[in-house]
């Protein structure tokens, strides 16, 4: 069974910056794009589907068709990460990975059976790669 990675991108971003505020689009887009190119590998080798989430406006980071890069626009990405959960767990009896450190997100996705990954170990899967970008 394939398995589906759902990355909470924004959450992502600051906690990897270590940044308790919301940051502007301009500074995030270039951890971002740091963060979608680490992503290759890491889909290559364990061979998953990954969505990735981020809040606000579409900004010019390119996915592929194993990453999908997914904008909330007007809407909150952890409205649309929950969607997704639901939809693949229900329509698609697939399994799902959430990796964020938001606990009402953490909730949420649990109830609809997904597993979560703390963004810590997540780093740490995908930290051979992500450091050769930045």
């Amino acid at each position: 069974m394939q398995k589906t990675f759902i990355l909470d991108g924004s959450n992502i971003i600051r906690s990897w910056l270590h940044i308790k505020r919301n940051i502007n689009f301009k500074e995030e887009s270039k951890y971002s794009s740091i963060l979608i190119k680490a992503l290759y590998p890491f889909s290559e080798k364990y061979n998953y589907n990954i969505e990735v989430y981020f809040d606000g406006p579409k900004r010019l980071l390119q996915g592929t068709k194993e990453i999908q890069v997914i904008f909330s626009h007007t809407k909150t990405s952890d409205d649309l990460i929950v969607n997704s959960v639901y939809d693949i767990v229900e329509n698609y009896n697939r399994q799902v990975c959430v990796a964020t450190m938001d606990k009402e997100l953490i909730n949420r996705c649990k109830a609809y059976g997904a597993e979560i990954i703390n963004i810590w170990k997540f780093f740490n899967q995908i930290k051979q790669t992500i450091f050769q970008y930045t």
